[in-house]
């Protein structure tokens, strides 16, 4: 995915944090999120910072859903950072 950044962001939800990618879309004119390990979540904003802010209101709604429902909850991917091997 050119262009695309890994973030992690903090979800008051057990305090875990998960993987976010983050790219711009031409075809969409926006930025777009989406947490690999949360199987349908993502968000779109105009700014990176939008599109973070979605995407935190994103996971955390995704968590509190699959936790009412009795789904189960992946634990969050560590995302390879190949710049941090050895560390």
């Amino acid at each position: 995915m050119a262009g695309a950044r890994l973030l992690c962001i903090r979800v008051e939800f057990d305090m875990q944090y998960y993987p976010l990618q983050v790219f711009w879309s031409d075809k969409d004119e926006a930025y777009i999120a989406f947490a690999a390990d949360l199987p349908g979540c993502s968000a779109a904003g105009e700014t990176e910072m939008e599109v973070l802010e979605r995407a935190h209101k994103a996971i955390k709604l995704w968590l509190e859903v699959s936790t009412k429902a009795d789904n189960s909850i992946p634990q969050p991917s560590k995302p390879h950072i190949p710049w941090a091997s050895g560390f």
